[in-house]
């Protein structure tokens, strides 16, 4: 699976661990949804595993590493995530 321009591993795939998404609200109106995802990349002559925040606002704003997505097959991905990744 890859988002902005980052391939990382499709937490569909494995049970995803409780530990790894919260809830938590931010202000009065504004809910946040976070799961963490992990990739593989390269570093020095190893390979290192990197975990990445995937948010989501009620609002629909989706962020990536920190980053605002902008791209809405993108934004799609993430609430699609958000509604079929259940954490056990």
């Amino acid at each position: 699976m890859k988002i902005n321009g980052t391939e990382f591993d499709d937490p569909r795939e494995t049970p995803f661990p409780k530990r790894d998404y919260r809830e938590f609200s931010q202000g009065v109106r504004t809910s946040v949804k976070e799961m963490w995802v992990c990739a593989y990349e390269k570093c020095g002559s190893g390979i290192c595993m990197v975990r990445y925040p995937i948010t989501m606002t009620n609002r629909g704003a989706c962020t990536f590493d920190g980053v605002p997505i902008r791209d809405e097959r993108e934004k799609k991905i993430i609430q699609e995530l958000f509604a079929t990744v259940k954490p056990v």
